[in-house]
């Protein structure tokens, strides 16, 4: 993973392929047609958000039960589902 990030970097940011992003908490991946349109994220308190192209893969590599929170709050399976509203919370 090191290699690939410093591989990376050398490339411009609207061609890079691959990002580390160190101390930060990732609270909601947006979604258009399927697929991850944005994400937002909380850098050293500052909340803030990361545009995703369609055709980009988004990784969710997080404890289990961050990453069921992320998916519950991301990808509800319904518009009144109180599982998302409980974990939204959290």
């Amino acid at each position: 993973m090191i290699d690939a990030a410093r591989e990376a970097s050398g490339q411009p940011d609207d061609q890079r392929r691959f990002f580390v992003v160190p101390k930060a908490h990732v609270t909601r991946i947006h979604t258009t047609g399927g697929a991850a349109s944005s994400i937002d994220v909380v850098v050293n308190g500052a909340p803030q958000s990361l545009a995703v192209s369609p055709a980009c893969p988004v990784i969710l590599a997080l404890g289990t039960i961050e990453s069921t929170r992320l998916a519950l709050v991301s990808f509800p399976t319904s518009p009144d589902n109180p599982a998302a509203e409980f974990v939204a919370r959290l």
